[in-house]
């Protein structure tokens, strides 16, 4: 069976592993090399060993240990965009793939889909990973919304729950939260109502657990988004 582990998430830096038995496969790198090994080797498990990793934008905190992974030979997945905006060129290593478009990273199956992340940004992509035994990953994170539908059969989805707009905008009034970053926060990562909303217009009927990644520090509360969650599908959180 499919199994989804958060070995770090928010702006300090990303970093996931998807088992399945002996397999594994890594979604994200934003950390730096040495302390993203370090997480993989607190874990009990070796970064060397995953069949590839994932990267789903451009950003460092998602991106970061990227360039040092491809320079050795670790194959590393993106959009186009991601691509050139870490000025890969044509290392064999650093892989595009496009929207829609299923391939092979080993023994697994992926299929990315566009989000909407920043609005004056493209390329920023979720996953949908097929492991070995047939188990089914809907991985998103660092977008406002998804218009790709979540599709039937997942297994487990990782999702992002940011913010609660209501905190944001208290977190604005009492000054420690500038407003311009206030809208960015807003315009640019899921809230939990808008995680929720997906999460009850998604076929949750085969789905055994949900993650919620990337949340904010100073604008989120993960107990109650965690319980809201439970409440509102009964399923693990």
């Amino acid at each position: 069976m499919i199994e989804f582990t958060t070995l770090a998430t928010g702006s300090d830096g990303n970093a996931y592993v998807v088992r399945d038995g002996l397999h594994t496969l890594a979604i994200e790198a934003g950390l730096p090399i040495k302390a993203l090994k370090k997480l993989y080797w607190n874990a009990g498990l070796s970064l060397a060993l995953a069949s590839g990793v994932l990267v789903s934008h451009k950003h460092m905190d998602h991106a970061a240990a990227t360039e040092k992974l491809v320079y050795e030979c670790m194959p590393c997945y993106m959009s186009c965009e991601t691509h050139k905006a870490l000025a890969f060129g044509s290392h064999p290593f650093a892989r595009i793939c496009e929207p829609a478009e299923w391939f092979k990273v080993g023994p697994w199956q992926v299929c990315p889909f566009p989000v909407k992340h920043d609005a004056h940004e493209a390329g920023t992509f979720g996953f949908i990973v097929v492991g070995p035994s047939g188990g089914k990953l809907a991985y998103l994170s660092d977008l406002a919304y998804s218009g790709y539908k979540i599709p039937d059969g997942c297994n487990v989805i990782a999702i992002e729950a940011n913010h609660d707009v209501a905190i944001v905008r208290k977190n604005v009034e009492r000054g420690v939260l500038d407003p311009d970053l206030a809208a960015r926060i807003i315009s640019s990562h899921m809230s939990i109502d808008t995680c929720l909303a997906l999460l009850k217009s998604t076929d949750l009927s085969q789905c055994q657990s949900i993650h919620l990644i990337h949340g904010s520090k100073l604008n989120s509360n993960m107990p109650e988004f965690k319980s809201r969650v439970r409440a509102e599908t009964g399923i693990v959180c």
